[in-house]
């Protein structure tokens, strides 16, 4: 655990803490208040829950895959506030899971920019070298895929042009 993290209880049964809230199987509106919640809390705790969430990424809504992708490139402003490595976000993440729920019954704007997201993992291995599996969700299916073959169910089958 980093030094700078001082509280009364371990930071070792706040991070536990943490990462059994963090693996619950939410909704998308659940999923999303626990993200924007957390990091409010104190220091401390923002600290470790973007060290668990880091691990094993979300992304439940659009802009989440922004934020994610201002992440990665060492753009992201919590990553200055609470003065952690801007390369942390990289070397942590071993999963990304993609929640790819239909809203409203009308096409997830998200399915395309989730398959691009993938797919852009998949020529950049360097920018996540630790990542092992891309997961997408629908909600009620979950189609788990290790990364070197990690490719949207919507995009399967399609074929790629050089």
């Amino acid at each position: 655990m980093p030094p700078n993290i001082v509280t009364k209880l371990p930071p070792e049964i706040f991070e536990q803490i943490i990462f059994s809230l963090w693996s619950l199987e939410l909704t998308t509106a659940e999923r999303v208040h626990l993200i924007t919640s957390s990091v409010l809390v104190n220091h401390a705790w923002a600290e470790l829950f973007l060290r668990v969430s880091w691990r094993d990424v979300s992304i439940p809504t659009l802009p989440f895959i922004m934020h994610f992708r201002r992440l990665l490139c060492g753009e992201a402003t919590i990553t200055r506030i609470l003065n952690l490595d801007q390369g942390l976000p990289s070397v942590l993440c071993r999963s990304i899971t993609f929640d790819m729920s239909k809203r409203g019954g009308l096409k997830d704007p998200m399915t395309d920019a989730r398959a691009n997201l993938g797919l852009f993992f998949l020529g950049h291995r360097e920018i996540v070298p630790n990542l092992r599996w891309i997961t997408y969700s629908d909600g009620t299916d979950v189609k788990r895929v290790p990364f070197r073959w990690a490719v949207s169910p919507a995009i399967q089958g399609a074929s790629v042009k050089t």
